[in-house]
């Protein structure tokens, strides 16, 4: 479970790169002007939500267990080459009622010319580890450890618009591509 963090500390900053590569054409990396053009089109209550399949191998369990992650941003600000999102990441196993992970945090994202600058603020880290309360003391804090990443342009892949991928990052390499889409703020 805790080595789970380190992993979770990069999806984390994943995420605000996929809210603003929903439109950027032809797959490659997006360049810079095409980050800031698209980051002009995200306004506040825009969502995005990503989907990724895994397995998860747990000491003494013979077969992998099946796990369906959803990472949700809500657009906060936008002023530019920096935004701001609420961000909700749960995990849930394949045929369960609810999460047995859900982590909510306040990201802050930075265009720089080749990469985004990801910082989370540690004072809006929450946890929950239903059926591991003991962990969850441990892994908040090497959460609030890790709140600042940088992820380069070129791990997006657009599908059809406003549809997009996230492919494996060189930290890891063995991950599934996580499926995103854009979603309007929802009516009040």
């Amino acid at each position: 479970m805790i080595g789970n963090a380190r992993t979770m500390a990069t999806m984390r900053g994943l995420v605000p790169l996929l809210m603003i590569t929903v439109l950027t054409g032809p797959a490659g990396a997006a360049t810079l002007s095409e980050m800031r053009e698209l980051n002009a089109t995200q306004k506040p209550g825009t969502q995005v939500v990503c989907n990724r399949l895994t397995e998860i191998r747990v000491k003494d369990v013979a077969k992998p267990i099946p796990v369906e992650s959803q990472m949700t941003g809500v657009v906060l600000l936008n002023e530019g080459d920096r935004m701001v999102f609420d961000m909700t990441y749960t995990q849930t196993n394949i045929g369960g009622q609810s999460p047995f992970r859900t982590e909510k945090y306040r990201l802050t994202t930075t265009l720089e010319k080749t990469r985004l600058r990801n910082e989370v603020d540690p004072q809006t880290i929450t946890l929950s580890l239903p059926y591991a309360r003991a962990y969850e003391a441990e892994l908040l804090a090497i959460l609030k450890d890790s709140t600042v990443s940088w992820d380069d342009y070129s791990l997006f892949r657009i599908t059809t618009m406003p549809d997009y991928e996230v492919l494996p990052g060189p930290d890891t390499p063995g991950d599934n591509v996580m499926s995103c889409t854009l979603r309007a703020a929802p009516l009040p």
